[in-house]
Protein backbone atom coordinates (compact mmCIF):
# COMPACT_ATOMS: atom_id res chain seq x y z
CA UNK A 1 0.00 0.00 0.00
CA UNK A 2 1.36 3.14 -0.86
CA UNK A 3 0.33 6.07 1.72
CA UNK A 4 -0.23 9.68 0.88
CA UNK A 5 0.16 12.05 3.67
CA UNK A 6 -2.26 15.41 3.86
CA UNK A 7 0.32 18.16 3.44
CA UNK A 8 2.40 16.73 5.86
CA UNK A 9 5.17 19.06 6.76
CA UNK A 10 2.35 22.17 6.95
CA UNK A 11 0.12 19.02 9.14
CA UNK A 12 2.51 18.64 12.26
CA UNK A 13 1.92 19.64 15.51
CA UNK A 14 4.65 21.31 17.90
CA UNK A 15 3.31 19.50 20.47
CA UNK A 16 4.22 16.43 18.95
CA UNK A 17 7.97 17.94 17.44
CA UNK A 18 8.96 18.33 20.79
CA UNK A 19 7.98 15.32 22.43
CA UNK A 20 9.31 13.24 19.92
CA UNK A 21 12.84 15.01 20.56
CA UNK A 22 12.84 14.98 23.82
CA UNK A 23 12.21 11.36 23.65
CA UNK A 24 15.43 10.65 21.06
CA UNK A 25 17.45 12.79 23.38
CA UNK A 26 17.72 16.00 22.12
CA UNK A 27 19.41 18.04 24.62
CA UNK A 28 16.82 20.45 26.03
CA UNK A 29 18.42 23.91 25.26
CA UNK A 30 18.31 22.78 21.34
CA UNK A 31 14.31 21.49 21.84
CA UNK A 32 13.41 24.93 23.50
CA UNK A 33 15.40 26.94 20.83
CA UNK A 34 13.05 25.41 17.98
CA UNK A 35 10.56 25.83 20.87
CA UNK A 36 10.77 29.50 20.49
CA UNK A 37 11.47 30.01 17.32
CA UNK A 38 8.09 28.05 16.21
CA UNK A 39 5.85 29.80 19.34
CA UNK A 40 6.82 32.81 17.77
CA UNK A 41 6.40 32.28 14.15
CA UNK A 42 3.88 33.98 12.65
CA UNK A 43 2.88 35.96 8.91
CA UNK A 44 1.55 39.02 7.81
CA UNK A 45 -0.85 40.23 5.49
CA UNK A 46 -1.28 43.37 4.30
CA UNK A 47 -4.74 44.13 3.81
CA UNK A 48 -6.04 47.60 2.79
CA UNK A 49 -2.36 49.08 3.59
CA UNK A 50 -2.91 47.46 7.28
CA UNK A 51 -0.42 44.32 8.17
CA UNK A 52 -2.45 42.03 9.87
CA UNK A 53 -0.13 39.41 11.87
CA UNK A 54 -1.24 35.85 11.95
CA UNK A 55 0.11 32.96 14.26
CA UNK A 56 1.52 30.14 12.91
CA UNK A 57 -0.42 27.11 14.94
CA UNK A 58 1.46 24.15 13.13
CA UNK A 59 3.83 22.75 10.38
CA UNK A 60 7.40 22.39 10.26
CA UNK A 61 8.91 25.57 7.92
CA UNK A 62 9.75 24.42 4.08
CA UNK A 63 12.62 25.55 2.55
CA UNK A 64 15.64 25.64 5.45
CA UNK A 65 17.92 22.35 6.50
CA UNK A 66 16.37 20.84 9.68
CA UNK A 67 12.67 20.75 8.77
CA UNK A 68 13.02 17.40 7.21
CA UNK A 69 14.57 15.73 9.83
CA UNK A 70 11.90 18.06 11.85
CA UNK A 71 9.42 16.10 10.23
CA UNK A 72 11.14 12.49 9.81
CA UNK A 73 11.37 13.15 14.35
CA UNK A 74 7.83 13.31 14.55
CA UNK A 75 6.86 11.04 12.01
CA UNK A 76 9.53 8.52 13.74
CA UNK A 77 8.02 8.71 17.21
CA UNK A 78 4.39 7.99 15.30
CA UNK A 79 5.79 4.53 13.65
CA UNK A 80 7.29 3.45 17.21
CA UNK A 81 4.30 3.67 18.71
CA UNK A 82 2.77 0.93 16.12
CA UNK A 83 2.95 -2.65 17.22
CA UNK A 84 3.07 -4.56 13.66
CA UNK A 85 4.78 -7.54 14.63
CA UNK A 86 2.57 -10.16 13.82
CA UNK A 87 2.11 -7.82 10.03
CA UNK A 88 4.45 -7.28 7.27
CA UNK A 89 6.16 -9.98 4.86
CA UNK A 90 9.59 -12.16 5.35
CA UNK A 91 12.16 -11.36 3.14
CA UNK A 92 15.42 -13.64 2.63
CA UNK A 93 14.05 -14.11 6.32
CA UNK A 94 13.88 -10.74 7.62
CA UNK A 95 10.07 -9.38 8.49
CA UNK A 96 9.40 -5.90 6.46
CA UNK A 97 6.65 -4.00 7.38
CA UNK A 98 7.33 -0.55 5.72
CA UNK A 99 9.84 1.93 3.73
CA UNK A 100 9.55 5.61 4.11
CA UNK A 101 11.13 8.35 2.86
CA UNK A 102 10.18 11.31 4.25
CA UNK A 103 6.03 11.41 3.93
CA UNK A 104 6.15 9.31 1.55
CA UNK A 105 5.19 5.68 3.02
CA UNK A 106 4.71 1.71 1.36
CA UNK A 107 3.01 -0.65 4.18
CA UNK A 108 3.69 -4.38 3.34
CA UNK A 109 1.09 -7.40 4.63
CA UNK A 110 0.43 -10.96 3.38
CA UNK A 111 -3.28 -9.94 3.41
CA UNK A 112 -5.61 -7.64 2.47
CA UNK A 113 -6.64 -7.99 6.26
CA UNK A 114 -3.41 -7.08 7.68
CA UNK A 115 -2.97 -3.58 5.52
CA UNK A 116 -6.40 -2.88 6.80
CA UNK A 117 -5.01 -3.29 10.25
CA UNK A 118 -1.96 -1.21 9.84
CA UNK A 119 -3.62 1.51 8.11
CA UNK A 120 -5.90 1.69 10.42
CA UNK A 121 -3.24 1.79 13.25
CA UNK A 122 -1.66 4.21 11.50
CA UNK A 123 -4.19 6.72 10.39
CA UNK A 124 -4.82 6.39 14.56
CA UNK A 125 -1.39 7.40 15.69
CA UNK A 126 -0.45 9.63 12.66
CA UNK A 127 -3.66 12.17 13.78
CA UNK A 128 -2.24 12.33 17.16
CA UNK A 129 0.26 13.95 15.63
CA UNK A 130 -1.45 16.10 13.16
CA UNK A 131 -0.26 13.79 9.99
CA UNK A 132 -3.72 12.73 8.12
CA UNK A 133 -3.54 10.08 6.00
CA UNK A 134 -5.03 10.68 2.73
CA UNK A 135 -7.02 7.56 1.94
CA UNK A 136 -8.12 9.23 -1.82
CA UNK A 137 -4.37 9.54 -2.66
CA UNK A 138 -3.48 6.10 -1.23
CA UNK A 139 -3.11 2.88 -3.55
CA UNK A 140 -2.38 -1.09 -3.38
CA UNK A 141 -0.16 -2.94 -5.95
CA UNK A 142 -0.42 -6.51 -5.69
CA UNK A 143 -0.27 -9.65 -7.15
CA UNK A 144 -3.65 -11.15 -6.58
CA UNK A 145 -6.59 -10.63 -8.53
CA UNK A 146 -8.68 -8.73 -6.39
CA UNK A 147 -9.30 -5.34 -7.80
CA UNK A 148 -10.55 -3.06 -5.05
CA UNK A 149 -9.99 -2.87 -0.97
CA UNK A 150 -12.18 -1.29 1.50
CA UNK A 151 -10.33 0.12 4.68
CA UNK A 152 -12.62 0.90 7.22
CA UNK A 153 -11.16 3.37 9.87
CA UNK A 154 -13.87 4.27 12.72
CA UNK A 155 -16.97 4.39 10.46
CA UNK A 156 -15.88 5.80 7.28
CA UNK A 157 -15.56 3.53 4.71
CA UNK A 158 -12.92 3.97 1.80
CA UNK A 159 -12.55 2.04 -1.35
CA UNK A 160 -8.75 2.20 -2.68
CA UNK A 161 -7.45 2.20 -6.28
CA UNK A 162 -5.58 -1.11 -7.36
CA UNK A 163 -2.50 -0.67 -9.07
CA UNK A 164 -2.17 -4.45 -10.90
CA UNK A 165 1.01 -6.67 -10.80
CA UNK A 166 -0.04 -10.09 -12.40
CA UNK A 167 3.36 -11.75 -13.37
Amino acid sequence: MFIDCKKAFNSVEFGSLRTALSEFGVHSKIVNTLKNIYDEAKVSFRIRGHDVPVQIGRGVRQGDTISPNLFNATFEHVFRRLDWSEHGISVNGTPLTHLRFADDIVLFASSSKKLEEMANQLATESKKSGLIINFSKTYIMSNRAKRKVEVVYKSEVWTLKKTDMNM
